[in-house]
């Protein structure tokens, strides 16, 4: 287990190197429309995107609900987020592609892919779990960054859902 407080600078510098390289990428909501999307087009619109290998980070939980823990019974709950959950089981059948939830990024895997993206509910959860109270630099929250931002190229089947969104000032995280 990696200490909290290194564990933070660990995070602070990878999210300041995928924004230096233009590979931090922010969207509304990561989720799908109301079927789910075949891997062979979803990778097509990484590939359209530009994007050879993507780690998608979301705030919402996305693992699979069981109502028993029993190995014999495999019925699941209604979804919680049944959009982000079909994301999620479409990015682990393609190829270059995963998506986590906010607690299961680390520094070491998300180095190993090439573009980062993240929604808005995992950038509410990083800059909760990114501690900014021993710090004296005004540009270090996360929350403060986001007011200045920008809206970019759309990323995604459902194209007025997905608006890219990219970070102004990460440079002093």
């Amino acid at each position: 287990m990696v200490p909290k407080k290194l564990r933070e600078v660990g995070l602070r510098a990878l999210l300041s190197i995928k924004y230096r390289y233009d590979k931090l990428h922010i969207v509304e909501d990561l989720s799908t429309p109301d079927s789910y999307v075949e891997a062979s087009d979803f990778r097509q619109i990484l590939d359209d995107s530009g994007f050879s290998s993507v780690l998608m980070i979301t705030g919402r939980h996305i693992t699979p609900h069981f109502k028993s823990s029993s190995c014999k019974r495999k019925e699941p709950f209604p979804a919680k987020y049944p959009g982000t959950q079909r994301l999620w089981k479409t990015a682990s059948n393609t190829i270059g592609c995963e998506m986590r939830e906010v607690e299961g990024l680390d520094v070491w895997s998300a180095l190993l892919y090439d573009t980062l993206i993240l929604d808005l509910s995992a950038v509410e959860k990083l800059d909760e779990l990114i501690s900014t109270e021993g710090f004296q630099t005004a540009n270090i929250s996360l929350r403060n960054t986001l007011k200045n931002f920008e809206v970019g190229s759309n990323f995604g089947a459902s194209k007025d859902r997905h608006k890219v969104v990219r970070v102004v000032n990460l440079d002093n995280l």
